[in-house]
């Protein structure tokens, strides 16, 4: 039996519809979309197609989306490229791409501000207002990819605004769970990414509002109208197109994913009860997001046990990012929200999901949390 995969915050299966409007730009569609010729044409018109409904989709101008090689890249070109002599301020409970990039510019002289979280990664907002400053920018993820946990994006913005500061949104795990339009969330700039909706790894974009004070960061040939060189990827930017096509045409996934995720949570709650601590609130939380910590197994080792436990039950799921390259210890995230002494799992449900795949898994980690604790 193939296994029950539980891991589409980090990555997500890619459908037969999006695979197969990539083919064609692997074979007769291989032509360099800069290029003038008949082939590149070709290539530059299945470039700006894919724009178009990516904008469409998205509630924006197609001026206003940049290719880029994926989430990490957007969100570094978003802080890098933003033209303000302000701070740099973020929260604890971002992602990585984002603390990284931050602390790069403080490297570079530049000013920053930490902010710390509440325990579902959350920073205050009269946290977030103190450090607000003319010519800054504030990073702050939409929906945190470990935790699950929604941060207020849009008040976030008027608060910014008002202040004469800018906001970037890496909203990546926002599009998974519900239809997104992006002047919705009010940010300046906003990063998504290919592979979190069904589409390619390697592929993701930059929102950039108009009027934004953005410069380009990546010098090259001059390609995304000479805001990021580098040749496109015709397949995967078409891949990326259909992949959003086929999620905004179910918009019901959002009632069937926070069906799923409280089946889950029951599940849970009712194998386990004092057992486990549930890092996702359920009333402030994406539905396909559910992250628990377990008291008595220690971080590290014990989370490496939980998770290659549940693999060899069938079950794929994380322990947290997928981003730091498997690591297993506890990251800053759950460091962020003051469990970063216990084991983690997050389960992250997707298109796939079913109820029998949620009441297998469930059953799966009882009897995987038991064993090592047991063990230990």
């Amino acid at each position: 039996m193939p296994p029950i995969y539980l891991d589409y915050a980090a990555s997500s299966p890619i459908p037969p519809e999006v695979r197969e409007a990539m083919l064609p730009w692997f074979d007769q569609g291989f032509g360099n979309p800069s290029s003038v010729h008949a082939s590149g044409r070709r290539a530059r018109n299945a470039v700006e197609e894919s724009r178009e409904t990516l904008a469409g989709l998205l509630g924006v101008e197609p001026a206003s989306l940049i290719f880029t090689s994926g989430g990490t890249e957007s969100d570094y070109l978003a802080i890098t490229g933003y033209q303000g002599d302000g701070p740099r301020i973020t929260s604890r409970a971002e992602h990585a791409a984002v603390l990284e990039t931050v602390r790069l510019h403080e490297q570079g002289g530049g000013s920053v501000a930490l902010l710390e979280t509440d325990q579902a990664g959350r920073p205050t907002m009269t946290d977030l207002a103190d450090q607000l400053a003319p010519g800054g920018l504030v990073s702050l993820m939409w929906v945190n990819n470990e935790l699950g946990s929604i941060n207020p994006v849009a008040e976030v913005a008027g608060l910014c605004h008002a202040a004469g500061c800018g906001l970037h949104c890496d909203a990546i795990q926002g599009p998974a769970w519900t239809n997104l339009e992006l002047p919705a969330l009010g940010a300046d700039l906003v990063s998504l990414s290919a592979h979190k909706v069904g589409g390619p790894k390697g592929v993701g974009l930059l929102y950039v509002a108009p009027g934004t004070a953005h410069s380009p960061v990546v010098p090259g040939g001059g390609q995304e109208q000479g805001r990021r060189g580098g040749t496109e990827n015709v397949p995967g930017i078409v891949g990326f197109a259909r992949a959003m096509e086929l999620l905004y045409a179910d918009p019901g996934r959002t009632q069937r994913l926070a069906a799923l995720s409280t089946q889950l949570r029951h599940a849970l709650t009712a194998e386990l009860g004092g057992e486990i601590l549930n890092n996702s609130p359920e009333s402030a939380s994406a539905p396909h997001i559910v992250h628990i910590s377990v008291p008595g197994i220690p971080s590290g080792p014990g989370a490496e046990m939980l998770i290659l436990g549940l693999d060899l039950e069938g079950v794929e799921v994380s322990a947290g990012s997928a981003c730091a390259s498997g690591a297993l210890s506890a990251g800053h995230v759950l460091e962020a929200i003051g469990r970063e002494e216990l084991a983690s799992i997050r389960f992250s449900l997707g298109y796939g999901t079913t109820e029998t795949d949620i009441e297998t898994a469930a059953d799966a980690a009882a009897r995987v949390i038991r064993r090592v604790r047991e063990s230990l």
